[in-house]
Protein backbone atom coordinates (compact mmCIF):
# COMPACT_ATOMS: atom_id res chain seq x y z
CA UNK A 1 0.00 0.00 0.00
CA UNK A 2 1.46 3.27 -0.90
CA UNK A 3 0.95 6.28 1.07
CA UNK A 4 2.61 9.88 1.05
CA UNK A 5 5.16 10.91 2.75
CA UNK A 6 6.21 14.50 3.70
CA UNK A 7 9.77 14.41 5.42
CA UNK A 8 10.41 17.19 7.05
CA UNK A 9 13.79 19.00 8.47
CA UNK A 10 16.28 20.89 7.03
CA UNK A 11 18.76 18.21 5.88
CA UNK A 12 18.98 19.17 1.78
CA UNK A 13 22.59 19.46 2.43
CA UNK A 14 23.18 16.25 3.90
CA UNK A 15 20.76 14.44 1.33
CA UNK A 16 22.69 15.90 -1.46
CA UNK A 17 25.85 14.91 0.15
CA UNK A 18 24.74 11.24 0.57
CA UNK A 19 23.41 10.78 -3.00
CA UNK A 20 26.74 12.74 -4.39
CA UNK A 21 28.19 9.47 -1.98
CA UNK A 22 25.60 7.17 -3.77
CA UNK A 23 27.23 7.83 -7.36
CA UNK A 24 30.66 7.92 -5.50
CA UNK A 25 30.24 4.48 -4.47
CA UNK A 26 28.10 2.97 -7.28
CA UNK A 27 28.30 4.30 -10.44
CA UNK A 28 31.95 5.29 -10.16
CA UNK A 29 33.08 1.61 -9.61
CA UNK A 30 30.64 -0.11 -12.42
CA UNK A 31 32.06 2.80 -15.11
CA UNK A 32 35.74 1.54 -14.17
CA UNK A 33 34.28 -2.00 -14.22
CA UNK A 34 33.42 -1.46 -18.03
CA UNK A 35 36.42 -0.82 -18.61
CA UNK A 36 37.55 -4.22 -18.81
CA UNK A 37 38.70 -5.55 -15.26
CA UNK A 38 36.18 -8.30 -15.68
CA UNK A 39 34.47 -8.51 -12.75
CA UNK A 40 31.28 -9.22 -13.93
CA UNK A 41 29.81 -5.80 -15.41
CA UNK A 42 28.29 -6.24 -18.89
CA UNK A 43 27.79 -2.70 -20.59
CA UNK A 44 24.56 -2.99 -22.60
CA UNK A 45 23.17 -0.58 -25.55
CA UNK A 46 20.06 0.94 -24.76
CA UNK A 47 18.09 1.66 -28.34
CA UNK A 48 15.63 4.98 -27.86
CA UNK A 49 13.58 4.19 -30.91
CA UNK A 50 11.85 1.41 -29.22
CA UNK A 51 11.37 3.89 -26.75
CA UNK A 52 8.45 6.56 -26.07
CA UNK A 53 10.78 9.24 -25.44
CA UNK A 54 10.27 13.23 -25.30
CA UNK A 55 10.45 14.89 -28.80
CA UNK A 56 14.46 15.21 -29.37
CA UNK A 57 15.21 18.77 -28.02
CA UNK A 58 17.18 21.51 -29.82
CA UNK A 59 20.57 22.99 -28.62
CA UNK A 60 21.61 26.00 -30.22
CA UNK A 61 18.88 25.67 -32.70
CA UNK A 62 19.91 22.37 -33.83
CA UNK A 63 17.59 19.35 -33.09
CA UNK A 64 19.29 16.99 -31.04
CA UNK A 65 19.04 13.14 -30.67
CA UNK A 66 18.63 10.56 -28.18
CA UNK A 67 21.24 7.94 -26.92
CA UNK A 68 21.15 5.95 -24.16
CA UNK A 69 23.12 2.86 -22.64
CA UNK A 70 22.98 0.76 -19.48
CA UNK A 71 24.83 -1.67 -17.53
CA UNK A 72 24.20 -4.81 -16.30
CA UNK A 73 25.09 -7.00 -12.76
CA UNK A 74 25.90 -10.18 -12.16
CA UNK A 75 22.52 -11.03 -11.90
CA UNK A 76 21.61 -9.75 -15.70
CA UNK A 77 19.40 -6.54 -14.24
CA UNK A 78 20.00 -2.77 -15.13
CA UNK A 79 21.68 -1.19 -12.24
CA UNK A 80 23.20 1.70 -14.06
CA UNK A 81 21.68 3.71 -16.96
CA UNK A 82 22.91 6.56 -18.70
CA UNK A 83 20.61 8.53 -21.27
CA UNK A 84 22.30 11.46 -23.36
CA UNK A 85 21.52 14.17 -25.75
CA UNK A 86 23.94 14.50 -28.69
CA UNK A 87 24.13 17.23 -31.30
CA UNK A 88 26.50 17.06 -33.53
CA UNK A 89 27.34 13.79 -32.13
CA UNK A 90 28.46 15.68 -28.51
CA UNK A 91 27.13 15.20 -25.85
CA UNK A 92 25.20 18.81 -24.47
CA UNK A 93 23.62 16.58 -21.78
CA UNK A 94 23.27 13.82 -19.78
CA UNK A 95 21.24 12.03 -17.37
CA UNK A 96 22.96 9.21 -15.08
CA UNK A 97 20.62 6.83 -12.87
CA UNK A 98 21.90 4.34 -10.47
CA UNK A 99 19.32 1.69 -9.08
CA UNK A 100 20.21 1.70 -5.21
CA UNK A 101 18.35 0.23 -2.48
CA UNK A 102 16.20 1.99 -0.57
CA UNK A 103 16.29 0.40 2.62
CA UNK A 104 20.38 1.17 2.40
CA UNK A 105 19.89 4.71 3.06
CA UNK A 106 18.46 6.51 5.86
CA UNK A 107 16.49 9.45 3.16
CA UNK A 108 14.97 6.79 1.46
CA UNK A 109 13.19 4.34 4.52
CA UNK A 110 9.99 5.56 3.68
CA UNK A 111 10.11 4.27 0.83
CA UNK A 112 11.38 0.61 2.11
CA UNK A 113 8.63 1.10 4.48
CA UNK A 114 5.94 1.58 1.94
CA UNK A 115 7.54 -1.42 0.18
CA UNK A 116 9.17 -0.03 -2.39
CA UNK A 117 12.46 -2.31 -2.61
CA UNK A 118 14.58 -0.16 -4.83
CA UNK A 119 14.30 3.83 -6.77
CA UNK A 120 16.61 5.15 -9.62
CA UNK A 121 18.95 7.92 -8.40
CA UNK A 122 19.09 10.60 -11.20
CA UNK A 123 22.41 12.85 -11.67
CA UNK A 124 21.85 15.31 -14.73
CA UNK A 125 24.56 17.72 -16.19
CA UNK A 126 23.99 19.95 -19.06
CA UNK A 127 27.23 21.21 -20.58
CA UNK A 128 28.25 25.01 -19.87
CA UNK A 129 26.81 26.73 -23.23
CA UNK A 130 24.01 24.63 -23.55
CA UNK A 131 22.23 25.57 -20.57
CA UNK A 132 19.02 27.35 -20.53
CA UNK A 133 17.50 25.58 -23.49
CA UNK A 134 15.70 22.94 -21.77
CA UNK A 135 18.42 20.25 -22.13
CA UNK A 136 18.36 19.45 -18.41
CA UNK A 137 14.42 18.57 -18.55
CA UNK A 138 14.44 16.50 -21.64
CA UNK A 139 17.59 14.57 -20.14
CA UNK A 140 15.10 14.06 -16.79
CA UNK A 141 12.53 13.28 -18.87
CA UNK A 142 14.40 10.82 -21.15
CA UNK A 143 15.82 9.08 -18.15
CA UNK A 144 12.63 8.41 -16.47
CA UNK A 145 10.96 7.04 -19.75
CA UNK A 146 14.20 4.49 -20.17
CA UNK A 147 13.71 3.27 -16.56
CA UNK A 148 9.69 3.17 -16.91
CA UNK A 149 10.80 0.50 -20.40
CA UNK A 150 13.42 -1.30 -18.33
CA UNK A 151 11.14 -2.30 -15.36
CA UNK A 152 8.48 -3.34 -18.09
CA UNK A 153 5.47 -2.20 -16.89
CA UNK A 154 6.06 -2.60 -13.26
CA UNK A 155 6.19 0.33 -11.18
CA UNK A 156 8.98 2.36 -10.98
CA UNK A 157 9.98 5.03 -8.42
CA UNK A 158 12.88 7.79 -9.29
CA UNK A 159 14.64 10.02 -6.69
CA UNK A 160 15.44 13.86 -7.85
CA UNK A 161 17.88 16.20 -5.59
CA UNK A 162 17.59 19.44 -6.49
CA UNK A 163 21.51 20.30 -7.42
CA UNK A 164 20.66 23.11 -9.74
CA UNK A 165 17.47 24.89 -8.71
CA UNK A 166 14.83 24.10 -10.83
CA UNK A 167 13.83 20.97 -9.40
CA UNK A 168 9.96 22.76 -8.14
CA UNK A 169 9.23 23.97 -11.65
CA UNK A 170 10.06 20.34 -12.73
CA UNK A 171 8.09 18.72 -10.29
CA UNK A 172 5.40 20.53 -10.84
CA UNK A 173 4.21 18.27 -13.87
CA UNK A 174 4.42 15.22 -11.58
CA UNK A 175 0.59 14.56 -10.58
CA UNK A 176 0.79 15.03 -6.92
CA UNK A 177 -0.30 11.52 -5.96
CA UNK A 178 2.74 9.88 -7.70
CA UNK A 179 4.80 12.12 -5.66
CA UNK A 180 5.96 9.82 -2.26
CA UNK A 181 8.78 11.87 -0.74
CA UNK A 182 8.74 15.66 -0.87
CA UNK A 183 10.89 17.59 1.17
CA UNK A 184 12.57 21.14 0.03
CA UNK A 185 15.50 20.06 -2.98
CA UNK A 186 14.45 15.98 -2.70
CA UNK A 187 11.60 14.18 -4.64
CA UNK A 188 10.57 10.45 -4.80
CA UNK A 189 8.38 9.61 -7.19
CA UNK A 190 6.48 7.20 -8.94
CA UNK A 191 7.49 7.79 -12.96
CA UNK A 192 4.33 8.45 -14.59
Amino acid sequence: MRQDVNVEGNSNIGLIVVLALVFLLVAVPSVMKISGSGTGQVEINIPTDQIVMPDPPHCNGEECEWEAEGELDRKGCVNLIVVRILCNNETVAENQMVKIETEAYEQTQALAEQGIDEAWVSEIEVREGAQGQGLGRAAWEGGDAVAKNIAGGQETVSIFADIAGWGEKIMASIEQELILISEEGFWAYIIP
